[in-house]
C-alpha cells in the first residue's frame, strides 16, 4: 500500500509484502536506484491523500531531509 502526498505516490511510506523482497533486491543489484521506478510495476493499492492528511495533517511522515541545513531546520520540531 503506497501513501499519496501532494498528488504523488510515496514509495518509502508504504507497506509491502515480504515476498517482494527478493524481486526488489534483484532490481537494486541490476542498478535501479529509484524506489518509485523499482516499485512501480508491483501490484499496489494507494492510501488516498485525504486519509494521509487525516492521520498526519502537517505531512511530517513525508519530510525529506538530505542536507545538514535541512536537518538543522527540523531540529526545533523535535524530530
Amino acid at each position: 500500500m503506497l501513501s499519496v502526498w501532494e498528488g504523488r505516490p510515496q514509495p518509502l511510506v508504504a507497506l509491502y509484502r515480504t515476498s517482494f523482497a527478493g524481486w526488489l533486491r534483484a532490481r537494486l543489484q541490476a542498478g535501479e536506484r529509484s524506489p518509485a521506478r523499482a516499485l512501480a510495476s508491483l501490484p499496489h493499492v494507494c492510501l488516498p491523500e485525504a486519509t494521509c492528511r487525516a492521520l498526519d495533517p502537517r505531512g511530517l511522515s513525508f519530510l525529506n531531509v538530505n542536507t545538514p541545513s535541512e536537518l538543522e531546520a527540523v531540529k526545533p520540531w523535535g524530530l
